[in-house]
């Protein structure tokens, strides 16, 4: 019988390679722009007076899902599913005040399971209550989310770092 390591180190290998080569940036439209960049994209920037991050990264076959950019009481959400329509990542984003700084803290900082570097910014990764795994970053003014159940950690920085 083989030592499990003379199967198992080529296939970890295998899967590390073809994810990476998986990552693209996220297609552009015809106006050259992110697909979250569309006219809906835009009204709502415009209604909150806000900038509304998106991606420039994402697996290859993503694509903005199919119900939208969702406006909840205090976040923006990004769903973006894979060809076949599955959820595969949310990006999230709410404006930063004291209050959900603290909220924030208690849910992200604290619980953190890692910390990476995200271009200067800190960066927590945490495993949610259903199971997802969440990267969690602060911009000046708004708090950002990548949130997945079947990407790696590795997806998920990726992901945020291209955030924009």
């Amino acid at each position: 019988m083989k030592p499990i390591w003379k199967w198992t180190a080529p296939t970890v290998l295998l899967l590390g390679v073809s994810t990476g080569l998986a990552m693209r940036p996220a297609t552009p439209t015809s106006s050259g722009q992110p697909p979250a960049h569309g006219p809906a994209f835009r009204r709502l920037q415009a209604e909150l007076g806000r900038k509304i991050y998106t991606v420039g990264w994402a697996p290859i076959g993503t694509r903005l899902g199919d119900s939208g950019i969702k406006r909840g009481a205090r976040r923006i959400l990004q769903p973006f599913a894979t060809a076949q329509g599955a959820t595969c990542f949310i990006l999230s984003q709410e404006p930063r005040n004291p209050s959900r700084d603290a909220y924030h803290r208690k849910l992200f900082i604290d619980r953190a399971g890692a910390r990476v570097d995200l271009d200067g910014k800190t960066g927590y990764l945490v495993n949610g209550a259903s199971g997802e795994r969440r990267l969690f970053w602060n911009e000046k003014d708004t708090a950002l989310i990548v949130s997945s159940v079947i990407l790696s950690d590795d997806e998920l920085i990726r992901i945020a770092l291209g955030v924009r």
